[in-house]
């Protein structure tokens, strides 16, 4: 019995195998040990296996670190769900420090812009004393 794998391990493979029907070579007919797998990457590496995750798995972690990038990753290859999970964890985990980090986020897309927008406004909403304006000494 095999040990099981980890989630690189299993992404690796998950990606080798489509490479090999993408290409019209089957599995079978692949020498992996002579062929390393490579991939350029011109997003955060670390965002980007995350958006593969995601992809392959229906699943990634989102936390404060890397909330905006995988939200510019998902934008950049127009992934909603991604976009979706990163709003709801902005609403969960909603600060003044991430309104301030998402005020000035441009979305590419013309979808993710009014989402973005809703999902501040309605987070300000549900959290009225970031509304609240005081006079200070």
């Amino acid at each position: 019995s095999e040990a099981p794998l980890d989630d690189a391990a299993a992404l690796a493979t998950t990606l080798e195998s489509a490479s090999c029907l993408l290409s019209g070579h089957s599995e079978q007919s692949m020498d992996r040990s002579s062929r390393p797998l490579e991939a350029v990457v011109d997003d955060e590496p670390d965002v980007f296996l995350e958006m593969i995750k995601f992809v392959y798995l229906n699943t990634c972690q989102v936390d404060h670190a890397n909330v905006k990038a995988m939200m510019h990753v998902a934008d950049k290859y127009g992934i909603e769900d991604i976009v979706k999970l990163c709003l709801q964890w902005v609403q969960d985990h909603f600060n003044a420090d991430l309104f301030y980090h998402f005020l000035t986020f441009e979305t590419s897309s013309k979808r993710f812009g009014p989402l973005l927008r809703e999902s501040l406004i309605s987070a300000l909403r549900s959290r009225r004393h970031f509304l609240l304006v005081t006079d200070g000494p």
